[in-house]
């Protein structure tokens, strides 16, 4: 399992959580090694996609907070 960034990332979530919709298309990969579990890797567009679903998250979570 990835790690938690929270700190870093200001979202109380995980990396894998956030990706589980991301297919290899959007750079999104999941790469295995001889005796390893395997590991999610992301391209440099799967890393913006990445950042663009933090953001969607930040306003969400803006909105919801600002709404309630």
């Amino acid at each position: 399992m990835i790690p938690r960034h929270h700190d870093r990332l200001k979202i109380y979530t995980t990396l894998h959580e956030l990706s589980i919709d991301m297919f290899p298309e959007d750079g999104c990969l999941h790469v295995y090694g001889v005796g390893e579990d395997g590991v999610t890797a992301f391209t440099e567009y799967g890393i913006q996609c990445l950042k663009q679903i933090i953001a969607d998250e930040k306003a969400a979570r803006s909105t919801a907070l600002n709404s309630g």
